[in-house]
């Protein structure tokens, strides 16, 4: 239904590419069946999905026997394009 965009980025231009600072906040998607309670401010059937943060190490083989560490903050929202083609 919307895409609510992060307050530090500019207003949106009437260009056809739009490249974002940040992600956005949330994005509100419409489900035509849902058991989820009508929130404040939303229509029915309406809900927003924040990001999901994973964070997690890896081990990255370099020369000879060593190994480093690397952190590694992922973010994404947790939505696939097949999840918005069924009906839930």
């Amino acid at each position: 239904m919307d895409i609510i965009l992060h307050p530090d980025e500019p207003p949106l231009s009437s260009e056809t590419i739009v490249t974002l600072k940040h992600l956005p906040s949330y994005i509100l998607v419409k489900m035509q069946r849902t058991c989820a309670t009508q929130l404040d401010g939303l229509s029915e059937g309406i809900i927003p999905v924040e990001v999901a943060t994973c964070n997690f190490q890896i081990k990255v083989h370099t020369t000879g026997d060593k190994y480093v560490t690397w952190s590694v903050h992922h973010c994404q929202f947790p939505m696939t394009p097949a999840y918005t083609f069924t009906d839930y």
